[in-house]
C-alpha cells in the first residue's frame, strides 16, 4: 500500500483495518497456541498410559512364564507314581494330571 497517494482519512482507515487485522490474527495465534499445548498434554497422558500398560503386560507376562516354569517342574517330579499297599496283594495307583484342576487315578490290581 502506497501512503503518498492517500489522503489523512484513507492513512486512518488503513490503520485501523491494520490493527483489527492484526487483533484477529494475533488472537487466532493464541488460540492455536492453546490448542497445540492441550494437544502436547493429551499426547504426553496417552505415552504415560501405553508405558503403564506395557509395564502391566510385562509383568503378567513374567508372572506366567514363572507359573509354567513352576508347573513344568512339578509335573516333571510327580508325572507318574507307584504305591504298593502291601506286599501280598498289590495296588498300583498311577497319578496323571489332565490339566491344572483334575487329577485321574488308575488302580490296577496285580495278582
Amino acid at each position: 500500500m502506497v501512503l503518498k497517494n492517500l489522503s489523512h482519512n484513507e492513512v486512518i482507515v488503513a490503520a485501523m483495518q491494520y490493527e483489527s487485522n492484526y487483533s484477529i490474527l494475533s488472537a487466532q495465534y493464541k488460540q492455536k497456541e492453546q490448542e497445540v499445548k492441550e494437544a502436547e498434554e493429551s499426547a504426553k497422558k496417552a505415552i504415560l498410559s501405553i508405558q503403564t500398560l506395557h509395564k502391566q503386560q510385562q509383568a503378567l507376562f513374567d508372572e506366567f512364564v514363572l507359573l509354567r516354569q513352576r508347573y513344568d517342574e512339578q509335573k516333571a517330579s510327580t508325572g507318574a507314581c507307584s504305591l504298593f499297599v502291601n506286599s501280598s496283594y498289590c495296588k498300583n495307583i498311577i497319578l496323571e494330571q489332565e490339566s491344572f484342576r483334575s487329577v485321574v487315578i488308575h488302580i490296577c490290581e496285580n495278582e
